[in-house]
């Protein structure tokens, strides 16, 4: 019983991994971590934040697909 319960647990986890994915990512440019990379790569922050145009395109493709 107990291994079942851990299945659900995470494929209930993997569920909301998912959807906080596309709505992270129909916000924001890049995920937290590879912002991180990449303004260390780069030496210079990255911008974190879609412009508007981007975010309208980018909620197109969300609603799209749910």
């Amino acid at each position: 019983m107990l291994v079942v319960t851990y299945y659900i647990i995470g494929i209930a986890f993997f569920i909301a991994q998912v959807y906080f994915s596309k709505w992270w990512m129909a916000r924001h440019a890049y995920g937290p971590l590879e912002w991180l990379w990449r303004s260390l790569t780069y030496l210079k922050a990255q911008r974190w934040k879609r412009d508007q145009n981007e975010i309208v395109a980018a909620t197109r493709v969300y609603e799209a697909v749910t």
